[in-house]
């Protein structure tokens, strides 16, 4: 069993925690006066310990020596939250395990993405943890925010919105975006559920964090930022349970290019896989793919908006604006996302043409002017019969929000509200601003008050998550149907395989793998090279081998990248001849 396959389900004790600990604290450590600012923002009420064996006392508080000592005085915590250097982590979890702490995040870097020593250091951390029943995540993970607990152990925090509780999820392999994200957020007035910066995940992954918000009730949507997924099976499995209960899955997925790969290499260690492949797996699993922060939360957005519209009816989309170039900013959008635009009926031109012949003809996406500012009846008639024509599944609604609020801006909000009223059988309708401007205190206020089903972000990206929503597979989950995987003859099944006897393992099965040679000397270079294509680069890597001498048994090198004579390789092994 590895270490993540070790981690519970339920990981609560982790993530709403009554009981914390910080280890190796100090008012000298920006780090640690960040982590303690960001609990007293959030209002933590729960126990607070504080732990370093060379401070007595860290901002007026009473430090301990250690979390057996605080265990053995006042009982152990639910979470130690470890400030140290990667160094001293090994004691903190031994630590940790002698005082009967199961749940550790660990802030440090230094591990595997800094190469393959800190690779070896993280494995050791991952069965240290394993043997010990601890759950670690990171390292090099920034930690979490539960605004519902009121827990922010998430050092960037105090730099940030504080986020309000709320039914968005936030995974993210980079702690870095999540914290963008919250300004994001901030910006669409969207609430948080948990917001988590995963790190390296030695033992937590994301797997285990979507299994756990797939059986929360507070989240509605669970918005992902990956680099690399390490167990596949097991974060298909977890997603296709939140697609069950109803929880849409929407994600980002770097490394689409050769330098985003080789980014996400240096920041976790991880490599990124084939981008094709990835994106067949999270359609397979009914994952929304996204490409932008703002594009995750508008996507969100929209799917809160829309409720259980989005999965509705079936039909095309009505739009209608206060301007004619917004118009042709939606029916482009629409045109570039493959949305359909719905072609009204004759009863609904009937019904809106009466409204609106004073100041045009009836379109989709329909231009009803700046009169409705002074009218707001004109838009409440157009939006209802927009909703009752049977080819329109949603209808979208694009006005500007009062930076102040009065009487006139209530007014048409109110109308917005009275035709908006979730109706079963007509068309849901999805009220937009149409830019990516934070809201003001007043719009907040308002859209609130009137309970309005409004999303955040620009025409594009608004559009372009309708369309999404609207293509999300429903069904279960289906197999890849691959069948008995084929025995590589020859090589028994004990201990680690090298990479050449895995890569026939592949290539037997069907699967597709980055072409690679092995070479024993220069004229099997040469010949690798011919075959190929690509002589300049093998030659090359059988230059080496000749020049390192009779010790290596042999080399073998897969290209990232190759073309004529440039190459970068994606990884190498090595044999010798001494055993």
């Amino acid at each position: 069993m590895t270490a993540a396959e070790a981690v519970r389900p339920e990981l609560a004790s982790m993530f709403a925690p009554r009981s914390i600990a910080l280890v190796g604290v100090s008012e000298r450590s920006l780090w640690s006066n960040l982590v303690l600012d960001g609990l007293d923002l959030m209002g933590f009420d729960g126990r607070l310990e504080l732990v370093n064996p060379l401070r007595p006392e860290v901002r007026g508080r009473p430090v301990r020596a250690s979390l057996a000592e605080v265990a053995a005085e006042r009982g152990p915590v639910d979470v130690a939250f470890a400030l140290t250097a990667a160094s001293q982590v090994g004691a903190v979890l031994d630590d940790a395990a002698k005082a009967g702490i199961a749940d550790i995040v660990v802030l440090a870097s230094g591990f595997s993405e800094t190469g393959l020593e800190g690779a070896a250091a993280e494995r050791g951390l991952a069965e240290r943890a394993r043997d010990a029943g601890l759950r670690v995540l990171g390292p090099n993970a920034l930690g979490y925010v539960n605004p519902a607990a009121r827990v922010g152990l998430f050092p960037p925090l105090p730099r940030h919105p504080l986020p309000r509780p709320g039914p968005v999820a936030i995974v993210s392999q980079s702690g870095g975006v999540a914290a963008e994200l919250l300004d994001v957020l901030a910006a669409a007035d969207l609430g948080v559920s948990l917001l988590v910066g995963l790190g390296n995940k030695a033992c937590i992954d994301v797997a285990d964090v979507v299994g756990y918000l797939a059986g929360d009730s507070a989240t509605r949507v669970i918005c992902l930022f990956l680099e690399t997924v390490r167990r596949p099976d097991k974060f298909l499995a977890a997603a296709e349970r939140a697609r069950a209960r109803g929880t849409l899955v929407v994600a980002i997925k770097v490394g689409r290019s050769g330098a985003a790969a080789r980014s996400v290499a240096a920041h976790t260690g991880g490599i990124a896989g084939d981008d094709r492949a990835v994106s067949a797996a999270l359609r397979s699993a009914g994952i929304l793919r996204v490409d932008t922060p703002e594009e995750l939360v508008t996507t969100a957005g929209v799917a809160l908006a829309l409720g259980g519209h989005r999965g509705g009816r079936g039909g095309a989309l009505a739009a209608v604006a206060i301007s004619g170039d917004a118009c042709g900013l939606i029916a482009d959008a629409a045109d570039r996302h493959g949305l359909e635009l719905a072609e009204f009926s004759d009863v609904t031109t009937r019904q809106i043409a009466g409204p609106v012949a004073a100041f045009g003809h009836v379109t989709n996406p329909l231009d009803v002017t700046g009169a409705v500012m002074s009218c707001p009846e004109i838009l409440e008639t157009v939006l209802r019969a927009a909703r009752g024509d049977p080819a329109v599944r949603t209808v979208l609604c694009q006005v500007p929000l009062a930076e102040h609020r009065t009487a006139a801006s209530d007014a048409l909000l109110e109308a917005l509200a009275r035709a908006s009223t979730p109706t079963p059988g007509r068309a849901g309708v999805l009220i937009a601003s149409g830019n990516e401007v934070s809201l003001s205190a007043s719009a907040r206020e308002s859209l609130h008050d009137f309970e309005l089903p409004f999303a955040w972000g620009n025409a594009e990206h608004v559009v372009a998550a309708v369309a999404r929503l609207g293509t999300r597979r429903s069904g279960p989950l289906e197999s890849a149907g691959l069948g008995a995987p084929v025995v590589v003859p020859g090589r028994p099944r004990i201990g680690t395989w090298s990479e050449a006897d895995g890569r026939l393992l592949l290539a037997e099965n069907g699967v597709p793998i980055v072409p690679g040679a092995m070479v024993r000397d220069s004229e099997s270079a040469a010949r690798a090279g011919e075959l190929y294509g690509e002589a300049a680069v093998i030659c090359r890597v059988g230059a080496l081998a000749a020049a390192i001498g009779d010790e290596l048994e042999s080399l073998e090198i897969n290209p990232l990248y190759a073309r004529g004579a440039e190459a970068e390789a994606l990884d190498v092994t090595v044999s010798w001849t001494r055993r």
